[in-house]
């Protein structure tokens, strides 16, 4: 009898899997485990579909095609229960791991961010003023232009440092709640659009659990540096933000602006932004370019791989006994 029921269970090609996957999908996954009927490429099936469930959440559905004519045995389907609870478990473990390793790594950066505030912060805001004191003792004497000159770039040195530590504390600060990419994303589309007055659309095709939290920290940042370089200097009305995942499992995020474009001339802060972002990138073991668009305007995109690469398929068969 054990042999048969180890028999009992299997699927016959790559067509097969997608009719489980097709089958998987239709059926709700609360609705407990169910046997189905389905018309497959070798013949008509009983497909049987078991929730993934943890008792608090339901992660998806194990799918199951028996061979034509089998049935499966009251024992075998007590096994496939089994087996989907404990997949399910070790999905909810590892969710929780993850959420551990978030909260401690936001503690972390809180904890730095409040000392940079408390300490750089400041001393940057004294020098700056202090720099503004000696612009105004200078006397309006052309013999000390070269001096001028000097305190100039001392000031605009200043603000640049203390631009990257605004834009250091922010991203200590930011959050990726339990809800997710795509709420952070969804909340900084708001807060650039209330406060720019663009226009801007928001298509992420990322799966919830594609990406670690550092690397949702990483993609949101820059997806915010690529907005703020739009606000100031790209002079746009609409921007539209995509992320997705390519065939080869890599990710791709792209920034489109219909603005001015980039050109030799850009000012400096812009290509500050830019170098914010490639470090970003390079964190990523990715790339990102900045290109003109054909029908006007700049794309920033962001590209980086997985681990895991592509999004696998269900295993292509499971090799029947002879």
């Amino acid at each position: 009898d054990g042999d048969a029921g180890r028999n009992a269970v299997s699927s016959a090609g790559s067509d097969s899997v997608d009719m489980l996957a097709a089958l998987a999908s239709a059926h709700a996954a609360d609705a407990g485990i169910a046997c189905l009927d389905a018309d497959g490429p070798d013949g008509r099936h009983t497909v049987v579909l078991a929730p993934i469930s943890d008792g608090t959440q339901i992660h998806g559905r194990l799918a199951l095609a028996l061979p034509t004519g089998a049935a499966i045995a009251d024992w075998q389907q007590r096994v496939v229960e089994a087996v989907a609870r404990h997949i399910a478990s070790a999905l909810a473990s590892a969710q929780r791991d993850e959420e551990r390793h978030r909260l401690a790594l936001l503690d972390e950066r809180s904890v730095i961010a409040r000392e940079l505030h408390d300490s750089l912060a400041q001393a940057l805001s004294f020098l700056n003023i202090q720099v503004t004191r000696l612009q105004k003792l200078l006397p309006p004497d052309t013999t000390l232009d070269a001096a001028r000159d000097v305190v100039t770039e001392l000031k605009e040195g200043l603000n640049d440092a203390y631009r990257q530590l605004r834009e250091l504390l922010t991203t200590f600060r930011l959050r990726i709640d339990g809800r997710g990419l795509n709420a952070a994303l969804d909340e900084t589309v708001q807060e650039f659009s209330r406060r720019s007055g663009l226009q801007i659309d928001l298509a992420n095709r990322l799966p919830a659990t594609a990406l670690s939290s550092g690397q949702e920290i990483h993609v949101l940042q820059v997806v915010r540096e690529a907005l703020s370089n739009i606000e100031h200097h790209a002079q746009a009305r609409h921007v539209s933000i995509s992320l997705e995942r390519a065939a080869d499992g890599s990710v791709h995020v792209a920034v489109d602006d219909d603005g001015i474009g980039i050109g030799h001339g850009t000012p400096r802060h812009h290509r500050y932004g830019l170098v914010i972002m490639r470090d970003r990138a390079l964190s990523l073991c990715g790339d990102v370019t900045v290109s003109p668009r054909a029908e006007g305007g700049t794309r920033v995109k962001l590209e980086f791989p997985v681990e895991g690469d592509a999004p696998a398929p269900l295993p292509g068969s499971l090799e029947k006994p002879a």
